[in-house]
């Protein structure tokens, strides 16, 4: 009958242990000459979650993850949420990605975080020769004279001016 017996050691240390009324020694030359490629790396246990890569370090004993974007820690176990900093401005709706935050922009925003104004006078939404001036969230129209409302659209009645349209 073949009996084996498996001794967990310290690697450069000498140790014995009881074998029935024997006594079994290991000395550190035998355990570090057949048994090092035993000894298993902090990686070999894929400590890291989420797709994160391990990587041993130098002395053996530790590892670090290098994370995806979209996860942090230790062992790339967090995950997270771009937009918790609320990056998003002027109104926007803040959505995750897999790269970062994405930026639903307001109507008269853009940008990658919303944060420019548009251009609200490139559509000439001054009527009657109005001219268009950008303001800050929109536009305002400078009417000629007998035109007035928002977009220079309505008339003055009895108007004492030459209108040219």
């Amino acid at each position: 009958m073949m009996l084996t017996i498996v001794v967990l050691c310290i690697v450069g240390q000498a140790i014995s242990a009881p074998f029935g009324n024997r006594r079994l020694i290991i000395d550190e030359e035998e355990v570090a000459g057949r048994f090092s490629e035993m000894i298993m790396k902090p990686c070999d246990s894929s400590p890291c979650f989420n797709g994160g890569t391990c990587e041993n370090l130098n002395d053996g004993s530790n590892f670090e993850c290098r994370c995806l974007p979209t996860y942090l820690g230790t062992q790339c176990n967090i995950k997270v949420n771009f937009c918790l900093s609320e990056p998003c401005m002027n109104g926007a709706t803040c959505s995750n990605t897999s790269t970062g935050p994405l930026c639903t922009c307001a109507a008269g925003f853009t940008g990658t975080v919303c944060q420019h104004l548009t251009n609200s006078c490139n559509s000439n939404p001054c009527l009657n020769n109005g001219i268009c001036i950008e303001s800050e969230s929109s536009y305002v129209c400078s009417c000629k004279a007998c035109f007035f409302g928002r977009d220079c659209e309505r008339i003055v009645v009895d108007c004492q001016s030459d209108i040219v349209m």
